[in-house]
């Protein structure tokens, strides 16, 4: 039995959304964020998907103002 995980050609980047929350947050540029991913990703990353992502991510931010999402309780720790 063969199992296919992915099509030819098709990749999978699951760090990509948290890669670009974190240039947002730190007021990166979209060449900026795009630079950094070509750079982890050692591949070129379109412009045009990340902006798509910055979108996606306004559109979750403006929510978050407006009182329709509730964020969870965040506990940041500190280890050596």
């Amino acid at each position: 039995m063969a199992y296919e995980t992915i099509k030819p050609r098709q990749r999978v980047w699951a760090d990509i959304g948290e890669e670009t929350r974190t240039a947002c947050g730190v007021g990166q540029s979209l060449h900026e964020s795009k630079g950094q991913l070509d750079r982890c990703l050692r591949t070129s990353f379109g412009l045009r998907m990340l902006n798509e992502q910055v979108r996606e991510m306004a559109k979750l931010v403006a929510g978050w103002q407006e009182g329709e999402l509730v964020s969870p309780p965040v506990l940041l720790l500190d280890a050596l």
